[in-house]
């Protein structure tokens, strides 16, 4: 075994946990050879020309969290962290119903004190009082983690009596915002592990980061320039084929240009696709593993992006309760000049809409925004041009289930490492999920080393 070799770490993957785990790797002084089957980085945190409609788009709105650290740390070692917004305290508006909104912005308070407050102050936000606050702050440290992790976000609300009011407000809207997965198979641990952190986390960490830029300007380019320029072999429409371990425990990385040899890697994968790509290698150490991979399920996410005459009334990024488009945000890039106002509209778990066609979202859309907003929309606007995005399996369903197989980064084989935000990070199934799960799987091979 060579020095170089032993130093060499494949990465297959290149979304935000290859992204995170090719910048860990060379933080340890490996030599990181990412590789991945399309033909840019940041998996589906990316944006792309929608040539059918002339516009740039995102391959789907990602809603950032000033609580996300490991995120943030990503940004700034690839130069970019000025194209988010990160909000030094939660803002955004929210429509509960026709005709009835409310601004909330947290306060410069400790902790749970700026988030609750300006909550119960608000009389606008809903039917709620006092005892409904100290219901939240009390009942959330209520049960161990082993009995947290056995509940649904539903029979937790049920257990510690939660209002209505705080149910319809909170409650359902950030299952299905955060997990995306609805509160009555959504995982209570994972949805407190996420709150913790911003809502109920110091003021400054309870804000949104909201893209000022096109995703792929925020992440893939910004990473793939960063990594060329530190020698990173990066292998772009390169799918591997299949992993053959040799005798001397090196693996041979197959694809159909050519065969990379390594003694480490980490898979980043979704986990079905990982799934395939062990059928058809030698891992045998992974065969009591490999049957965890094909229980995962998964929840869509539907984004719509519409251009309009008009703009819509009102701040944004605008959460609408209690409507099958959970959040509406700008178009991070604008020109006025056009005369276009474009907006993404984001439905999660949207199993309802998978096979509906194009009129029919578009006609749930204009029937929800002259509601929500109190408009005669067919008579004031008029959509000059849209494109409907469905990830199907844009998350894992996070449900209290996958305690018992989501993994950590460490595998039945010593040089096999995984990472990706379904991976056990303790967090949702998110961007920070992915970046932290990049960061974990480099060190799990810099400790195997030192062993």
């Amino acid at each position: 075994m060579t020095d170089s070799l032993g130093k060499t770490v494949v990465i297959i993957g290149a979304g935000i946990a290859g992204i995170s785990a090719a910048l860990h790797a060379l933080d340890h002084n490996f030599k990181p050879i990412l590789i991945d089957r399309k033909r840019h980085l940041g998996g589906r945190v990316r944006s792309f020309l929608a040539r059918d409609i002339g516009h740039p788009l995102d391959n789907g709105q990602h809603i950032l969290a000033s609580a996300y650290t490991e995120t943030k740390q990503l940004l700034k070692k690839i130069g970019s962290i000025d194209r988010v917004l990160f909000q030094e305290r939660f803002e955004a508006r929210f429509i509960i119903g026709p005709g009835k909104e409310f601004h909330f912005r947290s306060y410069r308070l400790p902790s749970p004190l700026h988030f609750l407050l300006p909550l119960l102050m608000n009389k606008k936000a809903a039917d709620i009082r006092w005892g409904d606050i100290w219901q939240i702050y009390r009942k959330l440290g209520l049960f161990t983690q082993n009995e947290f992790k056995k509940m649904t976000v539903e029979e937790w609300i049920k257990i510690s009596r939660q209002s209505q009011a705080i149910s319809e407000l909170l409650w359902k809207p950030l299952a299905l915002s955060i997990l995306n997965t609805p509160i009555h198979s959504a995982s209570a641990f994972l949805l407190y592990q996420a709150i913790s952190r911003s809502f109920l986390g110091p003021y400054k960490m309870s804000g949104m980061g909201i893209p000022l830029d096109w995703l792929s300007e925020i992440f893939a380019h910004p990473a793939e320039k960063y990594l060329k320029d530190h020698n990173t072999d990066i292998n772009l429409l390169t799918l591997v084929n299949k992993i053959i371990k040799q005798a001397d425990e090196t693996f041979q990385i197959v694809t159909p240009k050519e065969t990379f040899a390594s003694k480490w890697i980490i898979s980043c994968l979704p986990a079905y696709a990982l799934h395939t790509l062990l059928e058809s290698s030698n891992l045998t150490e992974l065969n009591t593993f490999k049957p965890h991979l094909a229980r995962f399920e998964y929840s869509p996410i539907m984004t719509v992006n519409i251009f309009l005459n008009k703009s819509l009334p009102g701040d944004f990024p605008v959460s609408l309760v209690a409507s099958p488009i959970q959040w509406i945000f700008q178009h991070p890039v604008r020109d006025p000049s056009q005369h276009q106002y474009g907006y993404a509209l984001v439905s999660s778990a949207s199993n309802a809409y998978s096979e509906s066609s194009k009129e029919e979202v578009l006609k749930m859309v204009q029937v929800e925004l002259g509601k929500m907003f109190r408009l005669d929309f067919n008579n004031t606007y008029r959509i000059l041009a849209s494109k409907i995005i469905k990830e199907k399996r844009a998350t894992i369903s996070q449900t209290p289930e996958i305690f018992d197989f989501r993994p950590g980064p460490v595998t039945p084989d010593p040089h096999f490492f995984l990472a990706g935000d379904w991976t056990n990070t303790g967090l949702p199934a998110t961007i920070e999920s992915a970046a932290l799960s990049g960061r974990l799987a480099a060190e799990a091979i810099a400790q195997a080393i030192q062993r």
